[in-house]
């Protein structure tokens, strides 16, 4: 594709991933490590790296979507932190968004962390993927 076909791609919202069984137990992973047995500590560590690295990942599943979130993800972008939610309805996994400040990341991973839920899910939006 030349750069005017790449200009001028179509985006859609209209995106739903399968939801995807899981093995019951609560994982923290970013590139370099999964972990299943760990603390709030250890989930703090991860965030700092992604912080201090772009290049970085962190994702927080739940075992069990209670709220409706099984999970949280985030990774830095030219704008600041982007914050994803793994959102599930009916069978499928959708996806949502916002960008945030690191001390608000660290916010909304340790109250999912604690209690499975995310506050002021008002402020995310369907993430954009091109067609």
């Amino acid at each position: 594709m030349g750069f005017f076909s790449n200009l001028f791609k179509k985006t859609t919202t209209e995106v739903q991933f399968e939801q995807v069984e899981h093995d019951g137990q609560i994982v923290l992973e970013n590139q370099n490590d999964r972990l299943t047995n760990f603390s709030d500590v250890d989930l703090e560590m991860f965030l700092d790296a992604m912080f201090e690295d772009e290049d970085q990942f962190v994702t927080l599943t739940l075992p069990k979507a209670s709220f409706g979130i099984r999970y949280v993800q985030a990774c830095q972008v030219d704008d600041g932190i982007n914050v994803q939610l793994g959102i599930e309805e009916n069978e499928h996994t959708n996806l949502v968004e916002k960008m945030c400040s690191a001390e608000e990341c660290l916010d909304i991973f340790m109250q999912f962390y604690d209690t499975g839920m995310v506050s002021d899910l008002k402020a995310y939006t369907p993430v954009e993927f091109f067609r």
